[in-house]
C-alpha cells in the first residue's frame, strides 16, 4: 500500500511544507526514515484512515482487541554473528575513531498476532502503525517543542527489573554511566547549535516498562533549551538539523553513522527514524525504537533492537540487552505483590502482621489466602549473620522467596513532592508511579509525598515525626499500611495524627520506618533539612 499524496522523497520540500504548516498552526503528523531518504507527511491527521498513532497529546487509534492468548517466540541471530559485528566495532573504538556507537540487530519473531493486533494492545508512550509495513511502540521522546522551549529525552541503559538490586546496578555501572554521559553531552551540543541556555533538567532518571516477557528498567535524561523568537517559521529546519537522533547514532556522529552502515550491512529504513505530531500549538516526537517490521516478500515479522557500544562494553551483556528489548508492549500476567520481612540472628520479625497483609491483598485480587512459610535453613551461608531482607513474591499463591543482605541507607535530606492522585494501598512490585515521584527529588536523598496538602509517606517508608517534647506521631493519611507502622501503633509507641505540609515546622525530626528499618536505627532527618 503506497500513499502517493503523503510520501516525500524530496526532504527539502518536506521541510518547507512543515515550516508552512507549523507557522500557520495547522495540525500534521509526520514520519521520517533513518536514512532521511523517505518520509510521510499527513495533514489533518485525525481525519484519515491510512496512518495510525497514539501520542501523549492525541490519539488516532480506532482499533480495539480483547486480551487474548498470545504466542510469541523469538528466533535470535547466532551469538557468533552478533560478536563478529561487535568485534569489528571494537576495532574502531580502540583506534579512537569513535567513542560510542549504537549497534542494532534484526531478529525474526513468530506470533499469532498481526501488526494491527499488536498496535491495538500496545501500552507505551508513543505508538505508530502503518498497515503492512511496521508497528512501533517507542518509550523514547525525540524532541518536544512548546512555547519556545525545546526538550529532548535521550534513553541509554536497560536492565531486567527482576535482577536483584537492578536499579542500583545500572545506576552504578561504569560502562552505562560513561555511555549515558557521552550521549547527554553530544545531544546538549546539538541543541546548543539551535537554541540557547541549554541545560540538563534531569540526569539518569529511571522509567519502568512492562512487557510480555519481563519488566525492564530504562535510564533517560532530559535536556532543555530556549529557541529563538522566530522558531515558528523554520521548525522543519530545526528538526532535520538534529537527525538522525543522537541516542541511536554515536559519537562523533557522522563517523559513527558511516561505520554502522558498513558493519550492519542492512538499511534501518524507518527503524531509528522519527515520528512527530503537531496539534496546532505543541509538537511532540518520538525515536522509532521498539519496532516490528513486516517483510513484504516473505511476510515474516522482524523485531529491530540495539544498544550503545563503548570500549568498556562486554559482548555477552550487549547481546543479552538486544534480546531483552525484543518484546510485545503489553503484559498478560497477573499482578505481582511482595512482602518484605526482616530476619536477624535467626528471628523473623512481625511474621503475623505480614501474613495478615498478604492474605488480605491476595483475597482482594484473587480470592485466595496463601500462607507464609519461610525456611530459615535455606538462607545462604554467607547471609547467616547480620540483617537479611526476605522478599516473598506472590499473586494467587507464593511464586518466589528471596534472601538478600541488607544495609541501611543514609538519608540526610528530604524533598516535598506533591501528587494528589497517587494510590499505593497494596505492596505491588509495580512502583512506576512511585519511581517517577522519586526522580523529582532533585538532589535530595528521598522524598516526602503529599496528597491534597497532607503528609503521607516517603518513596519506600512510612514516616514518624518527633515533636519538640519527644512525642512520636505518624501521618493519619498514608499510602501503604506498613507492618512496622502497624506494630508501633498497636504497642502505643507512636500515635496517628493528621499532619499537613505547613505543620512540619512544629516537629523536630522525622524518622523513616519500614519492615527493615526501626526507629532505633535513626534513619532520620531534622525538619529544617526538608526542602519544600
Amino acid at each position: 500500500m503506497i500513499y502517493t499524496d503523503m510520501i516525500y522523497t524530496d526532504i527539502s520540500a518536506l521541510k518547507k511544507r512543515i515550516n508552512q504548516l507549523f507557522s500557520n498552526n495547522l495540525p500534521f503528523f509526520f514520519i521520517v526514515n533513518y536514512e532521511q531518504t523517505e518520509a510521510y507527511l499527513v495533514e489533518n491527521p485525525l481525519n484519515q484512515s491510512e496512518f495510525f498513532f497514539k501520542f501523549p497529546t492525541a490519539e488516532h487509534k480506532p482499533f480495539s482487541l480483547s486480551s487474548k492468548k498470545t504466542d510469541f517466540n523469538i528466533i535470535p541471530s547466532k551469538f557468533e554473528t552478533y560478536k563478529s559485528k561487535f568485534d569489528k566495532l571494537q576495532e574502531f573504538l580502540k583506534k579512537q575513531e569513535i567513542s560510542l556507537a549504537n549497534l542494532t540487530e534484526r531478529t525474526e519473531i513468530e506470533t499469532n498476532l498481526s501488526l494491527e493486533n499488536i498496535f491495538a494492545l500496545s501500552e507505551s508512550l508513543y505508538q505508530i502503525y502503518i498497515p503492512d509495513k511496521f508497528v512501533c511502540f517507542s518509550p523514547e521522546r525525540f524532541v518536544k517543542i512548546a512555547n519556545g522551549i525545546i526538550s529532548t529525552n535521550p534513553m541509554k541503559g536497560t536492565i531486567d527489573a527482576n535482577i536483584p538490586n537492578a536499579e542500583e546496578i545500572i545506576l552504578n555501572d561504569k560502562k552505562e554511566i560513561d555511555e549515558h554521559k557521552t550521549t547527554v553531552n553530544f545531544v546538549s551540543r546539538e541543541l546548543s547549535a539551535i537554541s540557547k541556555n541549554v541545560h540538563t533538567a534531569r540526569f539518569r532518571y529511571i522509567d519502568t516498562v512492562k512487557t510480555s516477557r519481563k519488566t525492564l528498567l530504562q535510564v533517560s535524561s532530559e535536556i532543555v533549551g530556549e529557541l529563538s523568537p522566530d522558531y515558528t517559521q523554520h521548525i522543519g529546519d530545526i528538526i532535520f538539523s538534529l537527525l538522525p537522533a543522537g541516542s541511536i547514532a554515536g559519537t562523533p556522529k557522522q563517523r559513527a553513522l558511516e561505520i554502522l552502515c558498513e558493519i550492519e550491512g542492512i538499511e534501518r529504513n524507518y527503524y531509528c527514524g522519527i515520528a512527530g505530531y503537531f496539534d496546532g500549538r505543541e509538537l511532540d516526537s518520538a525515536v522509532l525504537i521498539r519496532f516490528i517490521e513486516q517483510d513484504l516478500n516473505s511476510n515474516k515479522l522482524y523485531f529491530r533492537s540495539g544498544g550503545g557500544i563503548t570500549i568498556d562494553s562486554i559482548c555477552e551483556k550487549e547481546y543479552q540487552e538486544v534480546l531483552n528489548k525484543v518484546y510485545l508492549p503489553f503484559h498478560t500476567e497477573k499482578p505481582v505483590f511482595v512482602e518484605t520481612l526482616k530476619i536477624e540472628n535467626g528471628k523473623i520479625y512481625n511474621l503475623e502482621v505480614h501474613q495478615e497483609r498478604m492474605q488480605k491483598t491476595a483475597f482482594c485480587h484473587f480470592e485466595t489466602e496463601p500462607k507464609l512459610n519461610i525456611d530459615i535453613s535455606s538462607i545462604p551461608p554467607h547471609l547467616q549473620e547480620g540483617r537479611i531482607k526476605c522478599r516473598v513474591l506472590y499473586s494467587a499463591d507464593i511464586t518466589a522467596t528471596e534472601f538478600h543482605a541488607y544495609r541501611l541507607k543514609t538519608i540526610r535530606s528530604l524533598r516535598i513532592v506533591e501528587d494528589n492522585y497517587i494510590e499505593y494501598s497494596h505492596k505491588s512490585i509495580d512502583r512506576n508511579h512511585l519511581n517517577s515521584l522519586f526522580e523529582q527529588r532533585n538532589g535530595a536523598d528521598d522524598i516526602i509525598i503529599t496528597k491534597n496538602g497532607k503528609i503521607t509517606d516517603s518513596s519506600s517508608a512510612n514516616l514518624v515525626f518527633e515533636s519538640f517534647d519527644g512525642e512520636l506521631f505518624t501521618p493519619k493519611t498514608y499510602l501503604l499500611e506498613g507492618t512496622k507502622r502497624k506494630f508501633l501503633l498497636k504497642n502505643n509507641i507512636i500515635k496517628e495524627r493528621e499532619i499537613m505540609t505547613n505543620d512540619i515546622s512544629l516537629y523536630k525530626k522525622v524518622y523513616l520506618i519500614n519492615a527493615m528499618i526501626d526507629i532505633e536505627d535513626n534513619v532520620s532527618v531534622f525538619t529544617d533539612l526538608i526542602i519544600k
